[in-house]
């Protein structure tokens, strides 16, 4: 989704807002902003279970 407070493009289920520029979204990874916890967690839509929401606070081992 489009915020328009931010300007920015926002994906809740990665909890992660990108800068547009130029109308040209910037969604390099390194570039993204990690939202708060609270502002990316959204009401699961209908038909979805909670399970569908990313724990951000998970780690990825290599």
């Amino acid at each position: 989704r489009y915020d328009i407070q931010t300007g920015k493009l926002v994906n809740d289920d990665l909890g992660v807002a990108y800068s547009v520029l130029h109308g040209v979204p910037q969604l390099v990874p390194l570039l993204g902003e990690v939202l708060p916890q609270l502002e990316a967690a959204a009401p699961p839509e209908q038909g979805q279970s909670e399970h569908h929401v990313i724990d951000k606070t998970r780690t990825r081992h290599t």
